[in-house]
């Protein structure tokens, strides 16, 4: 996803400036060191987030519609980057965060488990002189 975000960054500043100074260089078929670049970022985003949808719905950490939503996204692959294939990762995405942020919220303001609270025993105090003398 680091990567596609890189992607989307010389897409919306370096493209513009290659197509006014070079516009034949985007014409130019996929090759090289580009072509891998382009490989790999889409196989990472790929098989990243087909491996988090599954670890997501094997720990049940979210809820299951959005792992489910999680897996078909990373499974679209290079369609994924691309609208309408982006809008299932997309809502899982948030789904999930919002999930995290209700969850972190109720936690902060859980009240503490109900009963008696241990008491604490006393300690002897090492700086006193007498033996019977006891802290709190």
């Amino acid at each position: 996803t680091v990567m596609v975000a890189g992607d989307w960054w010389f897409e919306a500043f370096a493209i513009p400036m290659i197509a006014t100074a070079a516009p034949a260089v985007l014409d130019l078929p996929l090759s090289g060191p580009l072509l891998v670049g382009a490989i790999a970022t889409v196989g990472l985003y790929t098989v990243g987030w087909t491996v988090f949808g599954i670890a997501a719905l094997r720990a049940r950490a979210f809820p299951r519609i959005a792992a489910l939503l999680v897996l078909v996204g990373g499974l679209a692959g290079p369609l994924a980057l691309t609208t309408p294939y982006q809008i299932p990762l997309a809502i899982a995405i948030g789904w999930i965060g919002l999930t995290l942020e209700l969850e972190s919220d109720r936690r902060d303001t859980a009240a503490p488990p109900p009963g008696p609270t241990p008491a604490r025993r006393p300690v002897a105090d090492p700086t006193s002189t007498s033996s019977t003398e006891v802290q709190p």
